[in-house]
C-alpha cells in the first residue's frame, strides 16, 4: 500500500537519474534515490548514486517546500494541483 498524504503532496523525482524517487535513508538523516546502488554479500542492485544530507539541494518547483510524512519526503504546496 502506497503512502498518500493527500492533496498538495507529490513524490520528488531523483535529480540525478530521474527514474527513482527521493526517500529518507533508514540509518541516517540522508535523502537518497530509491534506486541507490548497493552491494551486500556478493549481491548487488540499483543504478543511481544520488545521496545528500543537504535538504536545500533537492529541486522543488516554485511555491513548494520539502515535508517529511512518515519518513517519506514529499514536495508540498498549499495549492492542490
Amino acid at each position: 500500500m502506497a503512502l498518500n498524504p493527500g492533496p498538495g503532496h507529490r513524490r520528488i523525482a531523483c535529480p540525478l537519474c530521474g527514474k527513482g524517487t527521493i526517500r529518507l535513508a533508514v540509518d541516517s538523516a540522508a535523502l537518497q534515490c530509491s534506486r541507490l546502488k548497493w552491494k551486500h554479500d556478493g549481491f548487488s542492485g540499483g543504478h543511481c548514486t544520488f545521496i545528500t544530507r543537504e535538504y536545500d539541494s533537492i529541486p522543488l518547483k516554485p511555491g513548494e517546500r520539502l515535508v517529511i510524512c512518515d519518513f517519506t519526503p514529499f514536495a508540498f504546496t498549499s495549492l492542490a494541483e
